[in-house]
């Protein structure tokens, strides 16, 4: 499936897989105009309560304007819906990480957080910061999936591989530019993981 320049996107920022280096590499490839950033989470005290606002979207998904790439953490039944005829011309892509690989940089970042307002922070610091003990919490069990909540891997129309990032972002970027586009390099971010030397406890 090729874009065309009247593409709508649905880009899944999965937490850890990149995705600073993509976001900065598709402002460069369609502009800010035509890119828009969703990380405004999912409203909800509890995971029931999560999940019901998520249903709402089932039958009323948030539209997308013609030549539009949203780009974020957002559950793409946010814009996909019921998967009904109306999101079908919709591309969907995302990138995915080793899980292991993708826990041990989530971890790794929380270590590194100033922020108290964290809850997972704070959380993993009343727990001495214990790897063991972070790896087992439920929320980031199946994490991929319970992204996808509502919306089957078959209807991605490319995944994406980390460990394969410039091939994998050569591949999404020829099919949601214009014909006509150069694909820019790859952006690598600044923020090189200087977390990724410091050492499970």
């Amino acid at each position: 499936m090729m874009a065309t320049p009247s593409q709508r996107t649905c880009f899944v920022h999965m937490p850890k897989c990149g995705g600073t280096s993509v976001r900065l590499s598709l402002e460069k490839l369609l502009g800010k105009e035509h890119l828009h950033l969703d990380y405004g989470g999912v409203p909800g005290k509890g995971e029931v309560e999560r999940h019901s606002h998520l249903l709402t979207y089932m039958k009323c998904p948030i539209q997308l304007e013609s030549g539009c790439c949203v780009y974020g953490h957002f559950r793409p039944v946010k814009y996909l819906g019921d998967l009904g005829p109306s999101t079908q011309d919709i591309f969907v892509c995302t990138i995915l990480r080793e899980p292991i690989d993708r826990l041990i940089s989530h971890y790794r970042y929380l270590l590194a957080l100033d922020d108290p307002g964290n809850a997972m922070r704070e959380a993993l610091r009343e727990h001495q910061d214990d790897f063991a003990w972070f790896a087992m919490q439920p929320r980031l069990r199946n994490i991929y999936s319970r992204h996808l909540f509502q919306v089957p891997l078959s209807r991605l129309n490319y995944v994406g591989i980390y460990e394969k990032m410039n091939d994998s972002w050569l591949a999404i970027a020829n099919r949601i530019k214009s014909s006509s586009q150069a694909v820019p390099q790859l952006t690598r971010s600044n923020r090189t993981d200087e977390r990724s030397s410091k050492p499970i406890p």
